[in-house]
């Protein structure tokens, strides 16, 4: 039997998950570690953001795949729809850029709670083990790192790659680096989350 609710987590995971990678985009401060190396990958290769996601998305299960650890079809489908959201969010324009610093910190802390939201979400669905969270896994099993350790490492990685692929850096990245898991955290404890009945 089709589980209708799974599909409407996966949907508004995925829709908000695209509104929180433009928000940052709009920022203009700085992108979120994995979202600087998918910027850097679309300016280096002059392809549009949406397309660069795929592209990492795909060089990041390749690499899982050589590593004998295989992501779900259905996280990489998931990817490939919030490729075509935000590319459908920037179209329609309906998020103005921040005009003065003050907006942009707003938008920051903004998109770090969307995309924390957004993260909760899809970790409901039983597919929200993504391209990115199985080279965390990767990094975890194959440095001895807590996961938090590895989420972190793979984090630095991506900043380093991001700005070598002159991706923009700043202040952002930064906030977003620091802010988003404990965030997330935050929002588990504060809606007494239980993972068993959702």
């Amino acid at each position: 039997m089709i589980d209708i609710s799974r599909f409407i987590r996966w949907g508004v995971g995925s829709v908000t998950n695209a509104l929180g990678i433009v928000v940052c985009m709009n920022a203009g401060i700085g992108m979120a570690p994995w979202y600087l190396l998918i910027q850097g990958v679309s300016l280096t290769f002059l392809i549009r953001f949406g397309q660069a996601i795929v592209v990492v998305s795909l060089l990041a299960i390749a690499l899982s795949m050589f590593l004998r650890e295989v992501p779900g079809v259905s996280s990489v489908l998931r990817m490939s729809i919030v490729a075509v959201l935000v590319e459908l969010f920037l179209s329609i324009g309906f998020i103005m850029p921040a005009s003065e610093w003050f907006n942009s910190f707003i938008y920051i802390l903004l998109s770090v709670s969307i995309i924390a939201l957004s993260e909760i979400i899809l970790e409901f669905d039983s597919s929200r083990e993504g391209p990115f969270d199985t080279l965390i896994s990767l990094l975890e099993c194959k440095t001895q790192l807590t996961y938090r350790g590895a989420m972190y490492l793979a984090n630095i990685l991506a900043i380093v790659l991001g700005i070598i692929l002159k991706g923009q850096f700043g202040f952002g990245t930064i906030l977003m680096f620091l802010l988003l898991a404990p965030v997330k955290r935050g929002i588990i404890r504060s809606s007494s989350i239980d993972k068993n009945n959702i």
